[in-house]
């Protein structure tokens, strides 16, 4: 398997970019790239499941030492944290990150909206990397697009996802495998009804891929939800493209759990076979219950995150509110694709 990683850094002047890491402190490679502002370095050829040791500079001036862990074998069990809409409230945002960062994940997967108003740069820095910087030197941070990222060139200038081809619009639709577990991460926002949207085939093509297949678990990541019970002004039930065309999709390629952001809340769901989930707490205004479909079974409009215990053939996920109180817990089994007969 080909491991690698992408470590980012802005700086105020354009200065050489300086990458040092290793196993050890005391025995470091190096990687030295073109002066820049913004500083985009993925480091190629690691080893699965093993503690590395990083810094960044100009070569001469270096950060501390952070750590990043690489991917895991299919067997090893870890954890993740999932959340979203965190947008223009960082006081509350950051009241959640160091009790995710006291559980210590893995990854963290955000369902969007992580800014208030995408096009204002200043907001990316006091809204997002401010707030989950205690995080973000360690672990992989994924931020699916939300309305109010606005398709912002800041989302693709300071984000740097697995896009293929050298197609820059890719980066706000994505795959990476993690362990047992494969995650989508598509773009609600650039999705168009029918089978002819290029996002649409690049799903149902992405799903059928064996890292999809052979997974024991696969998650679908993006921001708005086919199904809604709640919302600010009860004049809105989810999205009609994403529940006729993208839903139907999702539930052929084997996806076991879809992550919403966009209410402002939380909501769990059984429909054909697969988990439905809204994970909006993360800080923007609460929304309020308004209509009723008969899946979904859980919801509660409260500031929260969620976490996902991978196990060896389950995932275990629990639900904490901002005080810490856990209200919410189920478990969903693996599912591997049958033999034939």
């Amino acid at each position: 398997d080909k491991i690698s990683t992408t470590i980012m850094w802005q700086t105020q002047d354009i200065e050489p970019t300086v990458v040092e890491y290793g196993e050890r402190k005391e025995s470091l490679k190096n990687i030295t790239q073109e002066e820049a502002t913004i500083h985009e370095v993925k480091i190629t050829g690691l080893k699965p499941d093993t503690l590395y040791f990083y810094r960044t500079g100009d070569g001469e001036n270096m950060s501390e030492f952070f750590t990043f862990r690489t991917n895991p074998s299919n067997n090893r069990p870890f954890r993740f944290v999932a959340y979203g809409d965190s947008q223009n409230h960082p006081e509350i945002h950051s009241k959640l990150i160091p009790m995710i960062a006291e559980i210590s994940p893995a990854f963290v997967l955000h369902a969007g909206d992580a800014v208030e108003k995408g096009k204002e740069e200043e907001r990316w820095q006091t809204e997002i990397f401010d707030v989950i910087r205690p995080l973000s030197f360690h672990i992989p941070y994924y931020i699916a697009m939300g309305n109010h990222e606005e398709n912002s060139e800041y989302y693709y200038k300071y984000l740097s996802y697995p896009y293929p081809e050298g197609d820059e619009q890719h980066e706000s639709y994505y795959w990476f495998r993690y362990g047992a577990v494969f995650v989508i991460v598509i773009d609600s926002q650039k999705y168009i009804f029918g089978t002819e949207d290029p996002q649409h085939k690049w799903v149902v093509k992405t799903l059928e891929r064996p890292e999809a297949v052979w997974a024991g678990f696969r998650i679908a990541l993006f921001h708005q939800s086919a199904y809604t019970e709640g919302w600010g002004h009860c004049d809105y039930d989810g999205n009609l493209q994403i529940r006729s065309s993208l839903i139907p999709a999702l539930e052929k390629g084997g996806v076991n759990l879809i992550l919403n952001g966009h209410t402002h809340g939380y909501e769990r769901g059984l429909l054909n076979g697969v988990y439905h989930m809204i994970i909006g707490g993360g800080g923007g205004g609460l929304d309020m219950h308004c209509n009723d479909f008969p899946f979904i079974e859980k919801t509660n409009y409260v500031h929260h995150f969620i976490y996902g215990d991978v196990l060896c053939d389950r995932l275990k996920i629990t639900a904490i509110d901002i005080d810490g109180n856990i209200f919410d817990t189920f478990e969903i089994q693996f599912t591997y694709p049958q033999p034939a007969k």
